[in-house]
């Protein structure tokens, strides 16, 4: 029993040794024939094309650089970047499903140095960059248009490796490079239309907010404020009420409230100052200040310069210019300003006017006296001033 064993051991390792040569005899030269006969190309990574074992080209190509690192491409033959990914179905994406706890990453490895020998990045190198190029009249734009990347914030060790991100877009109408529009810090500092944001938020234009307005730490929420044009506004108080500042941007008001003062003392503001010049005689009516509120309102006249000229006949000084000013509804003037031709004078408004909204304070003068007026031109020349009171 023991020799028939032992032959029938010999003779099974003799059958299997043959097979395996034979395997390997035959195999080689028929594996290369079914690559030949299927037509693959050189670059192309093979892939079964029937059940046979035919093998033809995929659509993974490989490119060898030549300095050690090679161009992938996926539905392309000529790959222009490591990895190049071809498609015209739409949307054309690289989609990576996760399931259970598993987070979806896209991360990029920045080092300076070799693959061999890395060293570390330093203060603003680029670590990551997500871009958008497109198709142009003939061809693909050469550089990013719109894109967002993540720097280094300083040189970097094991311990301190800052960063920071920005996004950047190119202006309609140009072909440059995409320009910084908005940063992210590395303290979270967010600048837009700055590199160097001071605060949370830093803002290098106006700010708009188209509903809602601006909520501030205390709880409420502006959502109107003073504007031009005529637009109404809002009103400030201090917090211990002895300070109020309204009214509208062109002609704000202020209250303070002072100790021991029964009321409120309110200060007059400058809405209005301008010149006008005017002839002998009647003069020609000027529109000094539309009011943009109901309210009363104090004119003064100030004769600018001594009038030019000189008088033909005595006697000079009794020559004088009256200027008479209204609310836009009276048609006779409301008050009057009376100044020598030849010295330099001021004089206010006794009366407050009372103006209503969208009414015009307009003035006018008129030249007349005991002598011969000054000959050249202007004869005269008023500056006038309006507050509301």
């Amino acid at each position: 029993m023991r020799k028939f064993l032992a032959m029938a051991f010999a003779v099974i390792s003799m059958v299997a040794s043959g097979l395996a040569q034979q395997a390997a005899f035959v195999n080689k030269p028929a594996l290369q024939a079914a690559v030949l006969a299927s037509g693959a190309a050189a670059g192309y990574l093979p892939i079964f094309t029937n059940t046979a074992g035919d093998l033809g080209n995929s659509a993974i190509f490989q490119v060898n650089n030549g300095n050690g690192t090679y161009n992938l491409g996926v539905g392309t033959s000529t790959p222009a970047f490591n990895f190049h990914f071809v498609s015209q179905i739409d949307p054309a994406s690289v989609t990576v499903d996760g399931y259970g706890i598993v987070g979806i990453n896209f991360i990029g490895l920045r080092a300076r140095g070799t693959i061999a020998s890395p060293t570390a990045v330093l203060a603003n190198d680029n670590l990551m960059t997500i871009q958008g190029r497109g198709y142009g009249t003939t061809g693909f734009s050469g550089a990013s248009r719109a894109n967002i990347k993540f720097f280094a914030a300083e040189n970097w060790t094991d311990a301190a490796q800052g960063g920071y991100v920005t996004v950047s877009t190119t202006p309609v109408g140009s072909n440059a490079n995409a320009s910084e529009r908005l940063r992210i810090t590395d303290a979270g500092r967010v600048g837009i239309g700055t590199n160097a944001p001071a605060y949370p938020l830093s803002v290098n234009g106006v700010v708009e907010s188209l509903t809602g307005g601006f909520r501030f730490p205390d709880g409420t929420t502006q959502s109107t404020a003073a504007v031009g044009g005529g637009g109404g506004g809002v009103t400030i108080t201090s917090p211990d009420n002895s300070i109020t500042v309204g009214g509208t941007s062109t002609a704000p008001t202020l209250q303070i409230n002072q100790s021991g003062f029964s009321g409120v003392l309110k200060v007059p503001v400058v809405v209005a100052n301008t010149n006008f010049t005017g002839a002998f005689g009647l003069g020609t009516t000027h529109t000094i200040y539309t009011a943009l509120a109901d309210g009363f309102y104090r004119v003064s006249v100030y004769m600018d310069v001594q009038t030019a000229g000189s008088c033909s006949s005595a006697p000079c000084l009794g020559e004088s210019i009256t200027v008479q000013w209204n609310d836009g509804i009276s048609t006779t003037a409301l008050a009057t300003a009376n100044c020598n031709l030849v010295t330099v004078c001021g004089s206010s408004s006794v009366t407050p006017v009372w103006v209503k909204s969208g009414q015009a304070i307009s003035a006018y003068g008129q030249s007349y006296g005991t002598g011969v007026a000054p000959g050249g031109s202007p004869l005269y020349k008023a500056y006038v001033l309006v507050e509301q009171l």
